[in-house]
């Protein structure tokens, strides 16, 4: 904490959005870096109004129920599965949707249809996703895009869906000509989220959205419209996986030092380089002398495999090994 501070850096706090009045650039040396997922379940126009006991999920409704019943040391008290009898319709096709298909089947459905709009080529879970989902008979239906959900007696009968096309520009399409109807139970929308909160996009001002109601950030600074604002996981709308959302974070942080400095009077270079880690540890003397030859610290690599080349023992100094042992090399070839 003494290092954060005498580098003219500030602690970070996690807080809730609508706490904060607004963003706002108080003292120049303030630095907001906004790591979010999505609150809200993208849901469209044809499934306003709709709700659980007449057969609509979404994911963000059904798998908390799965996993608070699957889990039980999540909750003290036991919770049933929530029952989806019969046909079941799961919208979209990245993991979250193959992982509502999956435990569809597990809480009694009879057949699972996962429906896409675009083709098994644009699938965007990860094969071990879909693969789980075909070994549990579930069924694709690809190229169809949700235009009506038929309801009768209070209950979800059936879904009525037109198939989509790629045009020549790349652009997909819908062809209303050719409508399909599908009979189904359940419906679990997994179209993804939003960001859809009045009062965090309140919040969130004054940085511009774009089009798809998400911040608009610089991908190689992710630094938004607002330059003292970074942003990155979800709400960025780039990364597709928790890997890619981390390497968002990681991104950032050499463009908010690099901000610090610049907003401090700071000479510093176009290299990302972040500083290293030091504490007043760093400062105690770990050399040792031996027959004459004085190494910067007692750790060394004995023969075998991590020295058997001068590149690898180049690459162990490099790495802050004090010496090496070898009696055997390689060819280099």
């Amino acid at each position: 904490i003494q290092n954060i501070k005498s580098d003219n850096f500030l602690s970070s706090k996690l807080i809730s959005l609508t706490v904060v009045n607004r963003v706002d650039k108080n003292m120049s040396s303030f630095v907001y870096h906004l790591i979010s997922g999505l609150p809200e379940p993208k849901r469209d126009n044809i499934f306003q109004g709709l709700r659980k006991d007449q057969g609509f999920y979404t994911s963000k409704d059904f798998l908390p129920l799965v996993a608070k019943a699957s889990k039980p040391g999540m909750c003290a008290c036991h919770s049933a599965l929530p029952s989806v009898q019969g046909t079941v319709i799961i919208l979209g096709a990245g993991d979250t949707a193959f992982d509502c298909a999956t435990s569809a089947i597990r809480c009694g459905a009879r057949r699972v249809f996962v429906v896409f709009r675009k083709g098994f080529t644009n699938i965007r879970a990860v094969p071990e996703e879909m693969e789980v989902a075909k070994e549990e008979k579930c069924e694709f239906l690809p190229f169809l895009s949700p235009r009506k959900v038929i309801v009768k007696g209070g209950r979800i009968t059936a879904m009525e869906f037109v198939r989509t096309e790629q045009d020549e520009a790349g652009n997909w399409i819908e062809d209303k000509e050719q409508i399909i109807h599908l009979k189904a139970d359940f419906v679990i929308s997994a179209f993804g989220s939003v960001l859809s909160d009045s009062a965090v996009k309140e919040a969130l001002s004054p940085i511009k959205f774009n089009r798809w109601g998400l911040p608009e950030l610089d991908q190689e600074t992710m630094q938004t419209s607002e330059p003292w604002v970074f942003a990155g996981g979800d709400i960025a709308g780039l990364a597709n996986t928790t890997v890619e959302s981390v390497n968002d974070g990681k991104q950032a942080s050499w463009h908010i030092h690099k901000y610090l400095q610049l907003e401090l009077a700071s000479n510093i270079s176009d290299k990302p380089e972040l500083p290293l880690f030091f504490t007043p540890i760093d400062l105690v003397d770990i050399s040792v002398e031996m027959v004459g030859l004085k190494f910067p610290n007692p750790f060394g690599l004995a023969s075998a495999t991590p020295t058997t080349s001068a590149t690898m023992i180049r690459r162990a100094f490099e790495a802050g090994w004090a010496f090496a042992l070898t009696k055997t090399f390689s060819l280099d070839k």
